[in-house]
């Protein structure tokens, strides 16, 4: 197979296939989350859950910066030129804020304001 975006997109596929279901269910039920948040924003006490949500995404941060290299069997000693950490510390940014973002839906639920 040829390096071409098709052949990388289907290998891609085939290695996560078993996976896909139940990731859509996830996206869907992420997405159904994040609607009512945003049509519901009143009712709820939104600074606390950012807050919240940006500690956590900074913990996941900081964890995947000290776990990623780890994950390809290398070890930070084998992290040597800025291209390794600029693709380290890119990879841990992207972690972290895709955390907090996924997050931030299920900890305004949380933090709802009580009714009346």
């Amino acid at each position: 197979m040829a390096f071409s975006f098709i052949g990388i997109l289907a290998v891609f596929l085939e290695l996560f296939r078993a996976a896909l279901v139940p990731l859509g269910v996830l996206l869907v039920a992420f997405v159904g989350v994040a609607i009512y948040v945003l049509l519901r924003r009143r009712q709820f006490n939104t600074g606390p859950a950012v807050r919240l949500a940006g500690a956590v995404g900074v913990m996941v941060a900081l964890l995947a910066f000290a776990l990623t290299p780890g994950f390809s069997g290398a070890s930070h000693a084998q992290v040597t030129s800025i291209i390794d950490y600029a693709a380290l510390f890119g990879a841990s940014l992207g972690a972290g804020i895709g955390f907090g973002v996924v997050i931030y839906p299920f900890v305004q639920l949380a933090f709802r304001r009580a009714p009346g």
